[in-house]
């Protein structure tokens, strides 16, 4: 090659560099607009739809109606197949009910992943810090035209995602979770969706009469998704790259005097809880799966200390091994 060829040859390199560079930056930009218009989409807009949760060897059909009305959300959540299950969110609280057994259990919202609006309440500046984040085309789910936007995990400590946004609503019609080897991990998928002022609240599996509902109210303190101001014996020297505290709850013994401390970490999308429970017996040791997630257990001072969540294994046995009691 002489000297002007590879003088041409640099500079295509160089130049198709800079439009690479260029077309991901674009790509990013666009994903974090669409990201913004759906968190306010799930919240802001009124929708009725049916949906499959795929995870692990299981597969659940539910269906989530969605009512805003002059800024009061009331969101309920049906399970379609298996037991009758419903839960409904408003801004304070959130409402369990079993209509087989004719029961309701309300608590004060602990964190907005509780409901399926939640679900999709994301940290972008902090998944921009652990996930490059692209907008990858088109497709279609439920028969509506959608963007696809890819998270890519900046390392080895979180699993990769992608998203479908529908094109007139910008809401969520598909959400995937894909391991290391991007085998699929879980899959959240609409079936069918309705979407505008059309859609009304369509009432409670159980009559709203029904002089035999058993009612319960928990005493769990409420919390907007920030760690809470909880005494705690235990401290986390090192957090997994990106994770930090979203919440800290101190539960309240149960019949069987057990008092379990909980913590939730998140890096903006993926997020996993620590159970520390006073116990003399070993519940788990080292590595368990269990559908989708995966969890990890270590005995400390007279405590099970379980981690658990979609992520992958070595984030939970990172962070179980690191908690401390300073007894």
């Amino acid at each position: 090659m002489t000297r002007n060829n590879k003088r041409i040859a640099i500079t295509l390199w160089a130049i198709t560099a800079l439009l690479t560079a260029s077309q991901l930056q674009a790509g990013s930009r666009q994903a974090s607009y669409w990201l913004e218009k759906m968190m306010k989409a799930v919240h802001e807009m009124n929708y009725d739809g049916n949906f499959v949760y795929l995870h692990g060897d299981n597969i659940e059909s539910l269906r989530t109606v969605h009512i805003n009305q002059d800024g009061h959300e009331i969101e309920r959540l049906f399970s379609l197949n298996g037991e009758a299950r419903e839960i409904v969110r408003d801004n304070e609280t959130v409402t369990r009910i079993l209509p087989n057994d004719k029961t309701i259990a309300t608590t004060q919202r602990l964190l907005n992943k509780q409901s399926f609006s939640g679900f999709f309440v994301l940290d972008l500046e902090r998944i921009e810090q652990n996930y490059e984040i692209n907008l990858k085309g088109r497709g279609r789910i439920a028969d509506r035209a959608t963007n696809i936007i890819d998270f890519a995990p900046r390392d080895h400590l979180r699993y990769g995602f992608r998203l479908h946004v529908d094109d007139e609503s910008a809401l969520p019609l598909q959400w995937e979770m894909f391991d290391q080897q991007q085998q699929l991990v879980s899959r959240i998928m609409f079936t069918s969706i309705s979407v505008g002022s059309n859609v009304t609240d369509s009432g409670s599996l159980l009559e709203q009469g029904d002089s035999d509902v058993i009612k319960k109210k928990s005493a769990v303190v409420s919390s907007n998704g920030q760690s809470t101001d909880i005494n705690s014996k235990w401290s986390f020297n090192k957090l997994p790259q990106g994770f930090v505290i979203k919440h800290h709850h101190q539960g309240i013994p149960d019949k069987k005097s057990r008092n379990i401390e909980h913590y939730i970490f998140s890096d903006g999308i993926s997020s996993f809880s620590v159970y520390i429970e006073q116990t003399n017996k070993v519940r788990l040791d080292g590595n368990a799966h269990l559908g989708a997630l995966n969890a990890y257990g270590v005995f400390v001072n007279g405590h099970q200390v379980t981690a658990v969540g979609e992520v992958p294994p070595e984030t939970l046995a990172f962070i179980s091994e690191l908690a401390i009691s300073n007894d």
